[in-house]
């Protein structure tokens, strides 16, 4: 009696990690992370990429996020990491090397400046200019200026 094998997908863990996702929203986000990081690397998107990374790869990545918004590196980090976690998991990277990239630091910072608040003066000119916009847009921009006072 013979057994019936089922064949094997080869399942890449970016594609694994893009499918937990919930949300198309959330899908959208963590393909552009998974393609900036990828892009650091010279790949063209995330799907070029081997995600079976070595330290090295991973340490490249995580220094190429200096010159990004704060916030948006930890997004494109912690995608990163994630699907290197999900490497592991299915037997792609070894253990030593998943603990060693997820050693790796989170970028820091904040968002930085968020602007400043505006004197008395720009608050008119602001309350004018919304109430000359006859749209609900106008309409929108002078409540929300006039509940922030």
């Amino acid at each position: 009696m013979s057994t019936v094998t089922a064949p094997t997908i080869a399942v890449s863990p970016a594609a694994l990690y893009l499918a937990r996702r919930s949300t198309p929203a959330s899908r959208a986000t963590a393909t552009s992370a998974l393609n900036a990081a990828a892009r650091i690397l010279g790949h063209a998107d995330h799907t070029t990429l081997d995600w079976a990374l070595d330290y090295s790869q991973a340490a490249l990545i995580r220094a190429g996020l200096t010159a990004a918004e704060p916030g948006w590196a930890k997004v494109i980090w912690s995608a990163t990491r994630q699907v290197t976690a999900e490497a592991h998991r299915l037997g792609l990277l070894d253990a030593q090397t998943a603990a060693n990239i997820a050693a790796l630091p989170a970028p820091r910072g904040s968002g930085g400046h968020r602007g400043r608040t505006p004197d008395d003066t720009e608050v008119g000119l602001l309350l004018e200019a919304a109430a000359a916009d006859t749209t609900l847009r106008g309409r929108r921009d002078a409540a929300v200026i006039a509940i922030d006072r």
